[in-house]
């Protein structure tokens, strides 16, 4: 094998002369370059901070953009990032509402085909010496010019580059002219200098050929020690045919291994005439399709295939980049900007080579880019070149100068030269792209980005080569390194275009960009030829938005596989496993197996990640090693990358699919043609599905490349493999715990606070105001520990702690530039396997089921300094405006460095200005340090205008929501009336005569707002409290505002929980606190007797019940009180939103007919005619939850009705009786006027109504016969019974009607609840474009609500609840991260939020009649068929798209309660399931505490509820903008909120408690008269007449 190896080496030791890349330049560097800040007369040189910095942050926003030179137009007018998007093929007014393009439509195929075109390899650009001495081309730049489309415009030169032939002439030159030059060449001209004069019609000042900012601040930093000792050339242009300029600039040559005569990718095509070279390739993304427009991409040298750059660590390499983008900057289709800088993602280099998003250069500019390629650590270890492990790859007879203890020329030996710096922080797999501010999406999605290997001593590109240092990674050994014949780049994104087949992008949603087809290396639907054996695959996640799930599967005939193919397709798939080596361009520690033999995220799972990756957010990158020799793979199998990560939009992924429905067809995005033409996806997200296919091919030779086997980490029963490349920090160390504990540490926020329209996205640093992108602004400034070193120093760099984290429901892959970290805690917890061995360049924070809210990460910086930026990387989010800048400064450094302002004339400086902890941050966890006192609001102009929350303004309009319900198809078995449904429903909500005493309606408890208003006996004393251990009823029995019921509330019992003046926070030593419940009274206590005609001659029928003294708290002496509820009532409006119903959600979207809880009651029936036969059948309706509510109280002992009765006795009594009987119907009511309008007093009775409304096979059969048995088929919804009495067994006959009551009383009034939407209050005619209804205090107030009172956590949407139907059917399980660093399983819509200890209401942790949990979450926990309590849940809800925990443990539950909508919450007090708040403020102040309870119920807290630090200002604004979600139609009882009269008990008679005349207390009457259409004279006023604002 040596002798083999040897004579490889030596020829291609002959041929790469020839190409002259193997001689390394010698130069010597003798003394170090100098380093540090320029000189003062520099015009880089550094300025003092300001004297005020609070003022000069602030003055940033009335300067002009940073970018403002790049819009210039003739007769120097600007256009902005507005005008950029005029040419776009699909402005606003003509894009649809799908997402799949984002608001566009489906991308056309022009007859393409999957798997019929060859995948194009990544071209390499090849590299040259960087020699003085070689004789450089004397042809100039080109200059643009007209010609024939699609590669230039025939008419304007200005919206035109030059030619294709023109461009290959200048790049195929040999050397470099001008030489580059460690400062910017300002000397020679823009070579473009005339023509763009002739467009901008005014002469230029000198405009350099260099776009590089001028000065000693953007030298190329420690030039001489880094001198560049090969380059290469590119050209940032239109698309244009490939004219072969790279073919001999390749490193195999076409000559080698797989690219070489006979391999598999010695033909770039797959057509005739392409072997061997890509002349002749055009820019097509598949070959059915149009060519592309110079204007619609632009790529590194106008050309297909993508390029690679193949790099090698200790070889400094320079890239020149030219622009030959149009001069015009409206020449680009809509979207992109000519202005480009170049950013080499994530390499370790200096800010001047690092593509500051600022320091952009022009059309005709180049820009000299120096990566010195060094290991980080160059300057503090391994400083004597000692160590194998770091070196440079090499072939016989190279060399490379090497500072180390002999500086000097190193002499290739045995493939390496040994080279400083640390080997714990080689890379690998990198890629560069543009970085141009606010464009940054539309020019990397227009082409502006290619891929980067790294090479090195341990990652030689050569598998063969066995030295105890290189790992032998899958590549060949054709080479002496950089072998690519089994190591694939693979560059995926999405994509869309117009019906033209032009690439078409969207610039006007700043949610984010989602394409309708993915892409690999540009292509639709590849395929790749593969050899049976390993293969390395380099894998990119190139996309604007969109976040990836990559699974690999066989094809399989038959049906052997795992899992179906589509039916009738005689095919099967089969998983196929795989390991990651390399994250981020980061080989691991360890090989991480996807192969289902390790829980990889500790959920439990071993399979869940068998053959697929975890999410790859945007910019990710993931090396995987597949084996095409095992796993059942033959030769002729054919394998298939599919992508299972589902979208909604662009703000964040939904969900994975389940590979299964993707394989069998059963789930697939379908096209559907609109009657005007246009064509839309349907039915899911088009890119999830097959990407590409790989076909294998036999393999001759013996596969030497590395085993990942041997590198797994330990698993059950298994230690630990040997270790690929071990992290430079062990998390478990003590030394390094010490280091990190000592570590300054930052906080970065990612979210929406302060932003605009255009720019909506902000990032707030260490606890300040949120901030959108301005690059003179400094959020961080690390310095460096130490400069240059001489060999032999040992040290250490700069060590920061880091967390990242992020709100609402939106997705952010955070990119920190220059350095990678490692990631400490995720979401407060050990990283998962594919994290826990990585280094990360890029931090996914966001809502996916592998992603957590924060990042917690550790970081160095070293041997450079400069500017750079932080941002996510869903580059639409960045460029509208999650972008931030930080600095590395110099050791000691005191002044800031200024801002490169670039313009066609060249590149003037700003000042620039720092956020007060840019230097200090928090200080460490040993030494912390405060921020200062005013960093929320420290430089920062709070806008106003502020808006966008989760969904844009417009959404957040009630209009715009479908009211749920379910369909006309679902119903149409039960109602053939609706309009007599709803005058049915509105009757009975509000009829006394429903309740056993005949003074209780369901509005009894809703008859203000919805809700209840009354002061007098509204306090329960606990009586849903638990033993602290949550085992056992504790019932609670004694009054604290009073000894005994029926006290009159008082302005000052609110807050019922106080905290001592003068304190914040929740400390519970300063709590005077009282655990009574403000709620609404019910009932008296009794049981039933009987309904009975009141004599024989009386169709009246009267209710009877037999009263008895109440034992436990309702009773006042001998005399009985009212029963009063143990949960405040909730308003009835807008309630039709809500997913569930109840404060603990008991009441199932899903009505049985007959009680609240669904399908968990195996028995309720109803009664129904079928073939002429009376039957009892099941009842399962969706979307149904207002029916399943309204049935609970009708028959609740403590609420409307004696103990035992049953709804047929309440249809007896009530059905052969008029409407609304005892009370008036106003003739102008918009539902029940109709009856007694124009002098007509005859309303109907109830059974004509039933008879009118439901179909007669639910209510004509004349008798029914019903038992105690039927009656027991119904389960009350009390939370805690009396103790049952001895049943009372009884038999009756009655009608059908009356055996159904429950079914047409929940239907009618569901239908009656769903007419009560609020959707006009002022918020919603702001949202809908009235620009001046909301004062600035509510458009501040709405900015709190959404950011720093973390208010949309809970309450969100239009519809102001998480626990909306919208919301819930979208994500019905959600995870939490708990403040103790564990993550537990919740119902969406339900929080525990620190008002009353756990143990006094478990609430949503409770459990209904059969012991089955109210808890979505826990049911699902404690099902053994997951699958079969998912089915019974309803609603789409499958097990499969959820993490459902293991253990009850893992749930969050005790003590949740449903987030009521704030909609008319000025009206709807008292506050909270126990009524503990009168005044909004009063909420608000509980809020900023961190809860009332926030201590005591820490195991159990939502995390969003932790102290604020509200301003008092800011309380007044979130009071303001709370009180513009009232709906005046509401507040003035105008229809539909309009009412028949009613009076509702209001407490007792005080002198009936004391000198009773009977068992029951007389009740102290409210009367309301009755309201018609046009409303009330005077306004519904908040509880108690309190101010909203009073604390």
């Amino acid at each position: 094998m040596k002798r083999r190896l040897g004579r490889t080496l030596a020829v291609f030791k002959a041929s790469a002369l020839c190409l002259g890349v193997v001689g390394a330049l010698a130069t010597q560097a003798g003394a170090l370059d100098y380093f540090g800040p320029p000189p003062a007369t520099d015009p880089s040189a550094y300025r003092d901070p300001p004297p005020d910095g609070d003022a000069a942050l602030k003055s940033l926003y009335s300067l002009p953009e940073t970018n403002l030179g790049s819009y210039e137009l003739p007769n120097r007018k600007y256009s902005g990032r507005e005008q950029q998007r005029e040419g776009n093929m699909l402005p606003p007014d003509v894009q649809s509402s799908v997402m799949y393009p984002t608001n566009g439509y489906a991308s056309p195929l022009f007859g393409a085909q999957p798997w019929t075109q060859k995948l194009l390899m990544f071209e390499e650009f090849g590299s040259e010496k960087l020699d003085p001495g070689v004789q450089a081309g004397t042809l100039p730049f080109p200059l643009p010019s007209t010609g024939a489309a699609p590669e230039q415009d025939p008419a304007n030169l200005y919206r035109s580059g030059p030619s294709g032939t023109s461009l290959d002439g200048f790049l195929k030159q040999p050397g470099i002219f001008p030489f580059p030059t460690r400062l910017a060449n300002t000397s020679s001209p823009n070579p473009w200098q005339s023509k763009v004069e002739e467009f901008l019609q005014r002469a230029l000042d000198n405009p350099p050929a260099e776009g590089r900012p001028p000065g000693e601040g953007w030298a190329h930093q420690r030039w001489n020690e880094f001198y560049p000792q090969s380059f290469f050339k590119t050209v940032q242009a239109g698309a244009r045919v490939n004219g072969g300029l790279r073919d001999a600039s390749q490193l195999h040559q076409y000559k080698y291994g797989e690219f070489g005569p006979g391999g598999l990718y010695h033909n770039t095509t797959g057509l005739p005439g392409f072997d061997g070279t890509t002349r002749g390739i055009t820019v097509q993304i598949h070959p059915n399709m149009p060519v592309q427009d110079h204007n619609a991409v632009w790529t590194f040298d106008g050309t297909f295939p993508p390029k690679l750059l193949m790099a090698r660590y200790g070889q400094p390499i320079l890239m020149r980049h030219y622009n030959a983008l149009p001069i015009d900057p409206a020449a680009n289709r809509g979207f992109g900007l000519h202005t480009i800088t170049t950013h080499e993602h994530n390499g370790h280099n200096p800010g001047e080579s690092d593509g500051f998003a600022n320091a952009f250069f022009f059309p005709g500019q180049f820009y000299d880019y120096r990566w010195p390629l060094q290991l980080a650590g160059y300057d503090s270890i391994n400083t004597t070149a000692s160590e194998p492990k770091a070196g440079f790859p090499c072939s016989p007879g190279e060399t490379l100068w090497v500072n180390d203890a002999n500086p000097g020329v190193k002499t290739c030996q045995n493939g390496r030269i040994n080279i400083r710096g640390d080997w714990r922080e080689t890379m690998s797999t990198h890629w560069f792209h543009d970085h141009m501010v606010d464009f940054t999406a539309q020019n990397v999605y227009k082409g502006n980005a290619t891929m980067m290997n790294y090479y090195s001593a341990l990652d030689r590109g050569n598998e063969v080569l066995n030295d105890g240092v290189n790992l032998r990674l899958p590549s060949g050994s054709a080479m002496p390194w950089g072998n690519r014949d089994y190591d694939v780049n693979l560059d995926v994104g999405d994509k869309a275009w117009d019906k033209d087949g032009q690439l078409w992008f969207n610039p006007f949603n700043t949610d984010g960009f989602l394409g309708d087809r993915v892409t690999v290396n540009w292509q639709y639907a590849p395929y790749l030829d593969v050899r049976a054996r390993r293969y390395r695959f380099r894998i990119l996640n190139g996309s604007v938005s969109r976040y990836f799930t990559f699974a690999l599967v066989r094809q399989v005939q038959g049906t052997g596989g795992e899992m179906p193919g589509p039916a009738g397709s005689g095919v099967s798939y089969a998983r196929v496993p795989f390991h990651m080596v390399a994250n981020d361009g980061n080989i691991l520690e360890h090989a991480v197996p996807f192969d289902g033999s390790m829980d990889l995220d500790q959920d439990g799972y071993l399979n869940d990640h068998k053959g697929q990756l975890p999410t790859m957010a945007v910019a990710e990158r993931y090396d995987i090693v597949v084996d095409f020799a095992r796993h059942g793979i033959q030769p002729g199998d054919k394998l298939y990358l599919v992508n299972v990560k589902e979208h909604n939009d662009g703000k964040g992924s939904k969900r994975d699919v389940p590979l299964a429905e993707v394989l069998s067809g059963e789930y697939q995005a379908v096209i559907k043609t609109d009657s005007d033409g246009q064509q839309k996806w349907d039915n899911g997200d088009p890119a999830v599905g097959m990407l590409m296919e790989l076909r294998v091919q036999t393999y001759a030779g013996t596969d030497q490349s590395m085993d990942p086997r041997e590198y797994e980490p330990a698993k059950p029963n298994q230690a630990a493999g040997k270790k690929m490349i071990p992290l430079w920090l062990d998390r478990a160390n003590p030394a390094d715990r010490q280091k990190l504990m000592n570590a300054r540490r930052r906080d970065f926020h990612f979210g929406r606070s302060n932003g605009t329209d255009l720019a909506p996205w902000t990032i707030k640093t260490d606890g300040g105001a949120g901030f959108a992108t301005d690059l003179r602004r400094i959020s961080a400034a690390p310095q460096l520990a130490s400069g240059p070193s001489d060999a032999g120093f040992s040290g250490d760099g700069t060590l920061e702690v880091w967390t990242i984290n992020t709100g609402g429901g939106w997705g952010h892959p955070i990119h920190v530039h220059f350095e990678e970290g490692i990631i400490l805690k995720r979401g407060g917890k050990e990283p998962p396997e594919w994290e826990k061995w990585a280094r990360k360049d890029v931090y996914r924070i966001g809502n996916e089921d592998d992603s957590t809210s924060s990042v917690e990460l550790a970081i160095q910086f070293r041997e450079f300094a400069g500017t750079y930026v932080e941002h996510c990387h869903n580059t639409q989010h960045e460029d509208t405006s999650m972008l931030l800048r930080w600095d590395v400064e110099h050791p000691g450094q005191h002044q800031l460095m200024p801002t490169p302002l670039p313009t066609w004339d060249g590149v003037t400086y700003a000042a620039s200005a720092a956020l007060p902890t840019a230097r200090s941050g928090l200080g460490s966890m040993l030494a912390p340090r405060l921020p200062p006192a005013n960093i929320e609001t420290y430089g920062a102009i709070i806008r106003p205008e502020v808006r966008e929350p989760a969904i844009p303004l417009p959404l957040m309009s009630l209009k715009t929501v479908p009211v749920p319900g379910p369909t006309d198809a679902e119903l149409g078995d039960l109602i053939v009336d609706k309009e007599a449904v709803i005058a049915l429903g509105k009757a009975l909500f509000w009829d006394t005569r429903v309740g056993s005493d005949n003074k209780t309606a369901c509005a009894s408890c809703h008859f203000s707002a919805g809700a209840d208003r009354r002061v007098k006996n509204q306090v329960n004393p606990g009586t849903q409290r638990m033993t602290k251990d949550l085992q056992l009823p504790d019932p609670d029995f004694t009054f604290q505002l009073m000894p005994g019921p029926n006290y009159q509330l008082q302005p000052t019992d609110f807050p019922l929980t106080k905290f001592r003046a003068g304190t914040t926070g929740n400390s519970p030593s300063n709590r005077i606190d009282i655990n009574d419940v403000a709620s609404s009274q019910g009932s008296f206590n009794g049981d039933f007797v009987d309904v009975a005609p009141a004599d024989k001659k009386s169709t009246e029928m009267i209710e009877t019940c037999t009263y008895t003294l109440d034992g436990d708290a309702f009773h006042y002496g001998a005399v009985n009180t009212r029963q009063v509820q143990p949960r405040n009532a909730l308003s009835v409006i807008n309630a039709a939103f809500n997913f569930r119903n109840f404060w603990d959600g008991r009441a199932t979207n899903t009505f049985n007919g007959g009680d609240p809880f669904g399908p968990h009651n195996p028995n309720a029936l109803v009664w129904k005619i079928q073939d002429g036969l009376m039957q009892q059948v099941k009842v399962a309706l969706p979307s149904s939850a207002l029916a399943s509510q309204a049935v609970g109280p009708a028959l609740s002992e403590t609420e409307m009705s004696c103990a035992s009765r049953t709804f047929a006795q309440l249809g007896q009594k009530i059905l052969g009786t008029p409407i609304l009987a005892n009370q008036v119907i106003s003739p102008t009511d918009s539902v029940l006027g109709k009856f007694v309008a124009d002098g007509k007093n005859n309303p109907p009775k109830y059974r004509d109504l039933v008879q009118k409304a439901f179909n007669p096979a639910y209510w004509m059969w004349p008798t029914v016969d019903i038992s105690e048995k039927d009656a027991k088929k119904i389960a009350s919804m009390d939370l805690k019974k009396k103790k049952a009495k001895k049943p009372k067994k009884f038999k009756f006959t009655t009608g059908q009607m009356e055996a159904n009551f429950s079914l047409f009383f929940a239907l009618a009034i569901q239908a009656y609840e769903q007419t009560l939407i609020s959707d006009d209050a002022r918020f919603d005619q702001w949202a809908a474009g009235d620009k001046t209804i909301m004062t600035d205090s509510e458009k501040r107030g709405f900015d709190v609500f959404n950011n720093k009172g973390l208010c949309q956590f809970c309450h969100i949407g239009a519809e102001f609840t998480a626990a909306s139907f919208r919301n819930v059917t979208e994500v019905r399980l959600e995870r939490m991260d708990m403040r103790n660093g564990g993550t537990r399983t919740y119902d969406s819509g339900f929080y525990n939020i620190g008002v009353r200890p756990t143990h006094e209401d478990l609430g949503l942790g409770a459990r209904g009649p059969w012991g089955n949990p109210f808890s979505e979450s826990l049911f699902m926990t404690e099902a053994l068929d997951k699958d079969a309590a998912a089915a019974k849940l309803g609603n789409d809800f499958f097990a499969w798209q959820y993490m459902i925990p293991e253990r009850a443990n893992q749930v969050n539950v005790a003590g949740a309660f449903k987030a009521p909508s704030l909609r008319n919450v000025e009206l709807t007090g008292p506050y909270f399931h126990n009524g503990g708040k009168a005044t909004l403020m009063q909420v608000i102040d509980h809020y900023d505490r961190g809860g009332d309870f926030g201590q005591d119920n820490a195991a159990n807290l939502s995390p969003a509820i932790i102290p604020l630090g509200l301003t008092e200002q800011e309380k007044v604004d979130l009071v303001s903008f709370l009180l513009s979600l009232t709906d005046d139609r509401v507040r003035m009882e105008r229809a539909p909120f309009d009412h028949p009269s009613i009076c509702v008990p209001n407490g007792h008679v005080q002198s009936s408690l004391t000198s009773p005349t009977g068992l029951n207390a007389a009740d102290d009457m409210m009367c309301l008269d009755a309201v018609g259409s046009g409303g009330r004279t005077a306004p519904i006023t908040p509880f108690m007449d309190l101010s909203p604002y009073q604390h």
